[in-house]
């Protein structure tokens, strides 16, 4: 999967998320489904990729893996990851793979289509203790206010990289395959984004990588 959504930089993006979601934050709809928590926890954490029983060269498949669910610039931890969700634009046939998953896309467009916060207990499950934690949106509306910014921000949280923000989940009807965004800002212009797709495991239940969209660099 190739292509970007457009040149924007993510430090605009992420400012203006800033803005929109902090005076609202506390009264923000929380997300409160596992399975949205599950998605995000196999972008940070992924599973590890199931090879087909048909694969004669495990090696040649793990390379193409790697390189079509490429998430340089996210993955890497620790992760500290933003109370709000990400208002991204809408997605159309085209950007999913080879048209598929209408109602998925459909889900995406739903749930996106109002701010919602996410649940720091359930983040925190993510991972290994303190690996993933939750910034609160007037805390970052607090260290990127006027007169302020990243510098603020590495005296706050010296061994921090950067800030994660994620999109709400959308799935297909029977919750078998799923979409997110996921984006990453770290400096002024140091940010990357992805739409991810992901596929569950009929075998073990978790949630699979299937490929990625580089959607914004700067």
């Amino acid at each position: 999967m190739k292509g970007t959504f457009g040149s924007l930089a993510l430090v605009a993006l992420f400012a203006a998320a800033v803005v929109a979601a902090a005076p609202m934050a506390a009264t923000l709809p929380l997300v409160s489904d596992d399975e949205e928590y599950a998605v995000f926890g196999a972008v940070l954490f992924p599973n590890k990729p199931e090879i087909p029983a048909n694969v004669q060269d495990e090696a040649l498949y793990m390379l193409k893996y790697r390189d079509r669910v490429r998430l340089d610039g996210i993955q890497g931890g620790p992760y500290m990851v933003a109370e709000g969700t990400a208002r991204e634009r809408r997605l159309e046939p085209r950007d999913a793979p080879e048209g598929r998953d209408a109602s998925m896309l459909a889900d995406y467009n739903a749930k996106n289509a109002t701010p919602h916060r996410l649940d720091g207990a359930k983040l925190s499950r993510l991972g290994p203790t303190r690996y993933v934690t939750m910034i609160a949106e007037d805390e970052i509306a607090r260290l990127f206010g006027p007169g302020r910014g990243w510098e603020e921000f590495r005296q706050r949280f010296p061994f921090q990289g950067g800030i994660v923000r994620f999109s709400r989940v959308g799935f297909n009807e029977d919750k078998t395959r799923a979409v997110v965004h996921v984006g990453c800002q770290a400096d002024y212009e140091m940010g990357v984004a992805y739409l991810v797709f992901l596929e569950k495991s009929t075998k073990t239940g978790n949630w699979l990588l299937l490929g990625t969209v580089l959607t914004r660099i700067s």
